[in-house]
């Protein structure tokens, strides 16, 4: 049975309320479930129930009462009972909404990170439904029984206040706090706070004139002048004092997630013991400093694994998580990863949306720190390259710790970050002992001692290799170890890129090789193609030209000799030192070539019936045709499309980079042009540019013309992104130049509709009405639905914007009309909304409210359920102007329920719009 106190106080089982009887009973039930659990004298009761009008009879008339209350609570598993001359109820605290509200603000208190605090805090306030016990007791009564409760309430609208300033929702707090501090004007915390919000909005004068009336009040009520604090703010808002303006950390959606991106433990893990101890004493003595430890050695050594094993086991210290970034710093087969790149990927790691990430780098790097600065995190910077690609990556919270590994010294980070220097080299002798006795049998070693040291000696100590040949030594038990020995002691080279100590270990990739099946042995050859950073299996059958059913045996004899790695299931990679092995091995091979080219073929094929999965109104692009002996994913609607694109992403760049430095230039612009809808999707607009700027420079080199021009097309759209409409300006006559050449009025038609875009950012709608026609026209002349209805929603969009809401209103319309024709229900729908803001806008909200409710609809049918939510809100608030608050409450809830799971951040805030509705 859940009880409600805080508000009008209601009694549900099940869901389905109680009925509690009357006045008198549900009085008691009140100031009982204000102490659940606890006894309350019957004296004191008598008090607080006919205060100071008790009758003669008021001892007996509780006890009455008191009988009632039982049998209406008795069925439901609910005692009242008796003892020492008092009353207590029994039922768990948690089925007490005062009880839970102050719970939630105590764990609230325990959040460092402001967004998931605030959430908490939201979580708490929107428990109240109005005032405490507010049928059954009186005003003075009210603040005699609940002050603490309505004080902690203050106070948890200041904290969550507060919060939301740190996240950048200053308009929420001038929401929640306005009438709050017209209630409570002498409350200077909360004066602050409000006054704060409105600079942060833009509200300047208003903010002023809170300070003043404040002041006022302070000096008439109370005869004093306003607080040191206050007066300060006052100062700093007059001179518009920058630190003021904090940045925007509204973060993660949330955010409650903690990211645990750890690999997987080191199976069989051996020695190390005193680095091991070494990070242990780090950890332990953490200063006020962020610390950060530069983990070297050579190549294949086991600086990864070191780190990856010691951050397992002390992820407990680090409750905020543990984020882990290859970053490609010595990978011969990938470009380092940039601060830019690395940057974006820790956020993702944070939870951070994309909406909420600023284009420039040095804003994403700020960022960055600012949602670290309060965490306890561990941060695995694997790989590096040097000083430059990590320093941006670090975290900037004194709680944080960062391990970085590299084969360079990393000396510029030891001097500029206060590194700690921990040199990791071969393993001592009796290290490299203990590592293969966890992986073979104890009685061959005790058996063959001098061969287990030769194993030793010819793998240079070093894991990687000592690893691979104990999976060898593992799977062949027929073999003695001195004839291992004896073979690897017969291979004398090495890898060319190494100094001597690694000649062992090119022995140890060219035995395992040998040891190998002709077929495996060739699908390691042309792994050496792939860039990376891992494969899927129908990836790999591409490279082979091989149905996956015959690939798999052959990738699991690669894994069980250790020279590939699945590192998720079905994906796999190769170390940098074994693919720098492969890559030798196929330079010479005949089937490089072809090879290379049904890769390509893979990833064109599968990217382009992925993005036609995901975004089915994307143009079609021809392409070239595809090589005999090409396997495609399993990809045949929006999720498989979606998850391909998530899964592949990395290696896409990677393949774009590669075949534009192999010479493989037609396929480059096409590529790109697979992830253009995903880019845009996930606000990679980085990635984007970049991976267009490699299109445009690689469709000049082989004179493909329609390659430039979708690659200028998308460059236009992403620049104008990233606020560089100077740039985008120019792609964009570019694009319309070389789709002119081309003859397709179609795609001239949406080079068009990104001029337009451009032209509005800068003010010229004027312009942009003129490229939407021009766009209209030709979409007509291609017969083009989905454009035509595209464009004339655009235009409908630019007379709303310039108040002519007449000439939108019939745009509009033909946009839903239009879009109703092509079937495409997620622009039908944003249509829908576009000529609901019309009637919103003109006053007629019952078309408004109409117009939205086609667009839940739509967003339903589809089972989008970030757009539906948007729809409700939105309904919501038409509903609210119209004054029809019953039905804007039910819109809203729909909103909260879905909004609970996708955007909790957003979700706290609406509660609190709905708890102003509630008051209302």
């Amino acid at each position: 049975m859940d009880f409600h106190v805080l508000g009008p106080l209601v009694a549900y089982a099940d869901g389905t309320p109680v009925e509690l009887g009357r006045r008198q009973e549900r009085r008691l039930l009140g100031l009982l479930l204000l102490e659940t659990g606890n006894p309350v004298l019957i004296d004191r009761l008598v008090q607080l129930l006919w205060e100071q009008n008790a009758p003669a009879s008021a001892r007996a008339a509780l006890h009455t009462h008191a009988a009632r209350l039982r049998a209406r609570l008795a069925p439901f598993g609910v005692r009242l009972e008796t003892k020492d001359a008092a009353y207590r109820l029994d039922t768990p605290r948690d089925r007490v909404d005062a009880h839970r509200f102050t719970d939630l603000v105590a764990a609230a208190t325990a959040i460092q990170h402001p967004v998931s605090r605030a959430a908490k805090l939201g979580e708490a306030l929107a428990l109240w439904r109005g005032e405490l016990l507010a049928d059954v007791v009186e005003e003075d009564l009210r603040e005699r029984l609940g002050s603490r409760l309505i004080g902690l309430r203050l106070h948890a609208v200041e904290e969550k206040a507060l919060a939301d300033l740190a996240t950048g929702r200053h308009g929420q707090v001038v929401t929640d706090l306005t009438t709050l501090v017209e209630q409570h004007p002498t409350r200077e915390t909360m004066v602050c706070l409000v006054m704060t919000a409105l600079y942060r909005c833009g509200r300047q004068a208003e903010a002023l004139a809170v300070y003043r009336s404040t002041r006022d009040q302070l000096v008439e009520q109370l005869g004093i002048e306003a607080g040191p604090d206050l007066q300060r703010l006052h100062g700093k808002i007059l001179r518009n004092d920058p630190s003021l303006t904090e940045p925007d950390l509204s973060a993660t959606d949330g955010s409650v997630a903690v990211p645990r991106q750890l690999p997987l433990d080191v199976r069989g893990f051996a020695g190390r013991q005193a680095e091991l101890e070494r990070l242990d004493r780090l950890v332990a003595g953490q200063s006020s400093l962020t610390t950060v430890v530069a983990v070297s050695g050579m190549g294949g050594v086991g600086k990864t694994a070191l780190a990856v094993h010691w951050s397992h086991r002390v992820s407990e210290a680090f409750p905020d998580g543990q984020l882990y970034l290859d970053l490609h710093g010595f990978d011969p087969s990938a470009a380092p990863v940039t601060a830019e790149e690395a940057v974006r990927r820790l956020l993702d790691g944070l939870g951070l949306a994309p909406k909420h990430v600023p284009a420039a780098a040095d804003a994403q790097i700020a960022l960055y720190r600012s949602l670290t600065a309060t965490r306890r995190l561990l941060v695995v910077l694997d790989n590096a390259c040097d000083t430059g690609q990590v320093l941006p990556l670090l975290p900037s919270g004194p709680a944080c710790m960062a391990i970085v590994t590299s084969r360079d010294r990393l000396t510029g980070l030891i001097a500029s970050a206060g590194a700690f220097p921990l040199a990791v080299p071969p393993l001592a002798l009796d290290e490299a002992r203990a590592l293969l006795a966890l992986r073979l049998d104890q009685t061959r070693i005790a058996q063959a001692p001098e061969a287990v040291d030769q194993i030793i000696e010819r793998c240079a100590s070093l894991p990687l290799a000592l690893t691979m040949v104990a999976a060898e030594a593992a799977m062949r038990t027929d073999i003695p170890l001195d004839h291992l020995a004896d073979g690897l002691s017969a291979i004398h080279h090495r890898l060319d890129a190494f100094g001597v100590g690694d000649a062992g270990v090119r022995g140890v990739f060219t035995w395992s090789y040998q040891r190998l099946s002709p077929a495996a042995a060739r699908v390691f050859r042309l792994l050496g193609v792939h860039p990376g950073p891992d494969a899927s299996l129908s990836a790999i059958a591409s490279l082979a030209g091989q149905p996956v059913a015959q690939i798999r045996p052959l990738v699991d004899e690669l894994a069980r000799l250790h020279l590939a790695n699945e590192g998720s299931i079905g994906r796999y990679g190769l170390h940098d030192l074994v693919h720098e092995y492969a890559a030798e091995l196929v330079e010479p091979d005949p089937e490089r070539d072809v090879a290379t080219r049904r890769m390509l073929d893979h990833y064109l094929r599968c990217g382009y019936a992925a993005a036609i999965s995901s975004y089915p109104t994307r143009d079609r692009l021809e392409l070239p045709e595809a090589m005999p002996g090409v396997t495609l994913a399993d990809i045949v609607d929006k999720d498989s499309g979606l998850a391909w694109f998530a899964a592949e992403y990395q290696t896409l760049l990677a393949v774009i980079r590669s075949a534009a430095d192999t010479g493989h230039d037609t396929y480059v612009p096409r590529l790109s042009w697979t992830l253009e809808s995903y880019f845009d999707s996930r606000a990679a607009n980085r990635d984007w540019r970049e991976m267009d700027t490699v299109a445009v420079r690689a469709a000049e080199r082989c004179g493909d013309l329609l390659g430039q021009a979708v690659a200028h097309r998308s460059l236009a759209r992403v620049t104008g992104r990233l606020g560089l409409y100077d740039d985008a300006e120019k792609h964009c006559r570019r694009a319309l130049e070389l789709f002119t050449e081309l003859g397709d009025p179609a795609a001239q038609a949406h080079s068009h509709v990104a001029y337009g875009f451009i032209t509005e950012r800068l003010g010229r709608l004027d312009d942009t009405i003129e490229h939407t026609r021009h766009a209209l026209h030709l979409f007509r002349q291609a017969g083009h639905v989905v454009g035509e209805a595209r464009a004339v929603n655009n235009l409908g969009w630019c007379h709303a914007m310039r108040g002519d809401y007449e000439e939108a209103l019939g745009y509009c319309r033909q946009a839903v009309a239009l879009q109703q024709v092509a079937g495409n229900r997620t622009s039908e729908a944003l249509a829908w909304d576009s000529l609901g803001y019309v009637h919103r806008q003109r006053g007629t909200f019952a078309e408004a409210i109409d117009c939205y409710e086609h667009a839940v609809a739509l967003h339903q049918a589809d089972s989008n359920q970030a757009y539906e939510a948007e729809a409700w809100q939105t309904l919501g608030e038409v509903h609210v102007v119209a004054g029809d608050l019953p039905n804007a409450r039910k819109a809203w809830l729909r909103a909260l329920a879905m909004l609970r799971d996708l955007d909790p951040a957003e979700a706290a805030r609406l509660q609190a719009q709905l708890d102003s509705l509630n008051h209302a």
